[in-house]
């Protein structure tokens, strides 16, 4: 329901912010790794949610770059680990070396944050060790993509191209808008260049 907040960081705590946008403020809870990316009180910011609607209340959660929503994302999929869980993972390092962690199956690693024990470290690795894998494998050819650039590229085979056209079209594109540009910028450009 919620994508993204543009406006004014009014609150910042270590597990939570409020966000003012134009005289409403939001809650959001956030992960430590979020909370030292985000800029002093009183700034403007822009920061991702996922909304969360449960039985009695709806959460919003925020992330500053896109590679954490995409692994909260990831991780609430697990059985048994819910959007707490996730962000205490989230929180204990950043999210790049929490795929190689889980791609290399490091379950000990894992299983030493506070709150996750070696069980959750298990499925967390069951579930999600193809993906960090995948994400982890190094490309043969052509230049390291970003994270909205690897969306796009699996965004373009979910819609039937090969991986070589999706790459292709999405190197394409970002010539095209530049290396900043959203997943869904690129999705659209790419499809043109197809």
């Amino acid at each position: 329901m919620y994508e993204h907040l543009d406006g004014l960081l009014s609150r910042k705590g270590a597990t939570d912010a409020v966000v003012d946008v134009q005289g409403l403020g939001y809650r959001i809870e956030i992960s430590l790794h979020t909370a030292r990316l985000l800029p002093a009180e009183g700034s403007r910011c822009h920061v991702l949610l996922h909304h969360r609607i449960q039985e009695d209340k709806a959460r919003l959660f925020g992330f500053v770059a896109e590679d954490e929503r995409e692994l909260f994302r990831e991780l609430i999929t697990v059985p048994g680990v819910g959007p707490s869980t996730a962000m205490t993972l989230l929180s204990s390092k950043p999210p790049q070396e929490l795929w190689s962690l889980i791609a290399g199956e490091a379950l000990k690693e894992l299983a030493k944050t506070r709150g996750i024990g070696p069980r959750t470290a298990q499925r967390v690795c069951a579930e999600l060790a193809h993906k960090a894998k995948r994400r982890a494998a190094p490309r043969p050819s052509g230049p390291v993509l970003s994270v909205a650039a690897e969306d796009a590229v699996r965004a373009l085979e979910v819609l039937g191209s090969s991986e070589q056209q999706a790459e292709k079209a999405v190197a394409a594109a970002l010539a095209e808008l530049g290396p900043e540009a959203r997943v869904e910028e690129l999705v659209r450009s790419a499809l043109r260049h197809l």
